[in-house]
Formats: C-alpha cells, sequence, structure tokens
C-alpha cells in the first residue's frame, strides 16, 4: 500500500472486518460467575452492555465518517490495522 500524507487519507473500515467483529462478539465465552465477598475479577454485567451494543446496535459507518472529519492530521491511531485508507479528493 503506498504512504498516503495525512491530508490526503481517509478511514475506511472494511465491512469484512466489521463482519469479522460482530462473528467474534457472538463467540464470547462469558465466565461463570465466582461466589465470595473478595474474588478477584472483572464485573461481567459492566461488560455485557458494551458488547451487546458493540453487536446490535452500534453505527459504524457513522464512527467512520466521523473519525474522517475529525481531521485527518493523525490517520492510523484509531485504526489498529482493521482500516484501509483511500486517496482523498
Amino acid at each position: 500500500m503506498p504512504k498516503l500524507s495525512a491530508l490526503s487519507a481517509s478511514p475506511t473500515i472494511s465491512q469484512a472486518a466489521i463482519d469479522d467483529l460482530h462473528r467474534r462478539l457472538d463467540r464470547v465465552r462469558w465466565p461463570h460467575r465466582a461466589t465470595g465477598a473478595a474474588v478477584p475479577g472483572f464485573d461481567t454485567d459492566r461488560l455485557r452492555p458494551l458488547v451487546e451494543r458493540w453487536r446490535h446496535s452500534f453505527d459504524w459507518r457513522t464512527v467512520e465518517a466521523r473519525l474522517e472529519r475529525i481531521g485527518r492530521s493523525s490517520p492510523g491511531w484509531w485504526c489498529n490495522g482493521a482500516c484501509s485508507f483511500r486517496r482523498g479528493s
């Protein structure tokens, strides 16, 4: 992929990457809840709604458009390899 300047790049998150995330979220294996007053670990009751939102109601294309509007001074920090760049107009 050719290097693009910060002013000529805009984010595109592939549908394949979103579909892959959805498949992974569908396969989450939640741990059994431990009991006891001082049980270490993460409270899955706080994480489950986030996973449900990402899977069923989060609008990835709206976020993609927002990232494009934020500016193009630092493309890539939000991408983490799941998106590509297209030449800006």
